[in-house]
């Protein structure tokens, strides 16, 4: 709900200038919040990832979406202006921005406002979630319950558009991650940033496209810690 509200949001004012993306201070993880800290990262409802390329993935909190949970967008900068396109939207939308301090931004203009505050950062299986949504191949996701060698580790199980396959992630915090994980020669899991692992759940080798989306997904927006 929250996910469509922003879209709404972002639509309501008309513009149609074309700028480059120029603000490499807005790069990375945020969530929605407001001036004053609320809600904080434990209560929002929405999450954001803004690439350097100036694309745009917007998440409900919860770790479980659909398709239709599941936005992502164009944001161009040029000075204080940010523009909001979507093939989902009619228009583009232009707000004026401000960085108020390091980790929280100011949009604005005639028709409303809205806050982004930075994502914390040990907040690891959030942004590779994240990474992997602005691929633009994700279907759905949803929380990962089952028995198996990884214990009590969060993970969630990602399907792909096109019946690509399943992925499932896995955070493992205080890991260290490198490399891929080869059954029988054939790769298994990838580690996506720091303490996170995406494995290939569907029966046969993952196609090279999930190789090549999950090289994409593993590359952090900001450093990350680890």
């Amino acid at each position: 709900m929250m996910v469509r509200t922003l879209l709404v949001l972002l639509s309501l004012a008309v513009f149609t200038p074309s700028f480059s993306l120029a603000d490499d201070r807005i790069h990375g993880y945020w969530f929605l919040s407001g001036r004053d800290g609320f809600p904080d990262f434990a209560r929002t409802e929405t999450l954001n990832a803004l690439h350097p390329d100036g694309r745009l993935a917007i998440l409900p909190r919860t770790l479980s979406a659909d398709a239709d949970a599941i936005a992502t967008m164009d944001v161009e900068i040029q000075g204080n202006i940010a523009v909001f396109t979507s093939p989902e939207v009619l228009y583009d939308s232009e707000y004026y921005y401000e960085l108020l301090n390091d980790d929280l931004i100011h949009f604005v203009n005639m028709k409303g406002e809205f806050f982004l505050r930075r994502m914390p950062e040990d907040a690891y299986l959030h942004a590779a979630l994240l990474r992997l949504v602005l691929t633009g191949e994700v279907a759905r996701y949803q929380p990962a319950v089952m028995d198996d060698f990884f214990g009590d580790a969060e993970r969630i199980a990602v399907d792909l558009k096109d019946n690509g396959g399943r992925l499932l992630l896995v955070h493992m915090p205080g890991a260290r991650l490198e490399g891929a994980i080869r059954i029988d020669d054939a790769p298994w899991g990838w580690p996506l940033g720091p303490n996170v692992m995406a494995f290939w759940l569907t029966p046969g080798a993952a196609p090279e496209k999930v190789t090549r989306l999950l090289s994409e997904a593993s590359h952090p927006l900001v450093s990350e810690s680890k």
